[in-house]
């Protein structure tokens, strides 16, 4: 089973790699009237990001339910996880909330509503606070690596 989801990884990259490499090439470095062939290839590049994207989502929800199934003792833990998330993402909104944020809307003048400006501003501090849980997460590990 191993040795078909290492097949099935090196040509889900491969196909990402053609991708990218096709969307670099038909793409002109300043392009500010694109053309059929750039539009398509741009539209098929995210919508293979996408499908990666619900891919990703759909397996890390697969595998996390399927431990929880053998190993019920990690309930607590993905319980905690899912808390914690909720938390990080009511904290960024309620901050996010709190700034007045004003992003200007170059294609048609003025600026971006409140409904826009509050989901931008909150996604940037989601972004914050999970860098910031990544560092620490790295810091603990590497002390507590040093001390045993």
């Amino acid at each position: 089973m191993k040795k078909i989801l290492n097949i099935l990884l090196i040509v889900l990259l491969a196909i990402t790699v053609v991708l990218c490499a096709w969307a670099i090439i038909v793409t002109p470095p300043t392009s500010n009237n694109p053309t059929p062939a750039e539009c398509s290839v741009l539209a098929t590049t995210l919508t293979w990001g996408y499908i990666l994207l619900v891919g990703a989502i759909v397996a890390a929800l697969f595998c996390a339910a399927w431990g929880m199934l053998k190993n019920p003792s990690g309930i607590k833990s993905t319980i905690l996880s899912v808390v914690v998330i909720i938390v990080v993402v009511v904290a960024s909104y309620l901050l996010a909330k709190g700034s007045p944020a004003q992003i200007p809307d170059l294609e048609h003048g003025g600026y971006f509503g409140e409904g826009e400006a509050l989901l931008s501003s909150a996604s940037i501090w989601v972004a914050y606070f999970g860098m910031a849980g990544a560092i620490l997460a790295a810091l603990w590990s590497e002390i507590t690596g040093a001390f045993k």
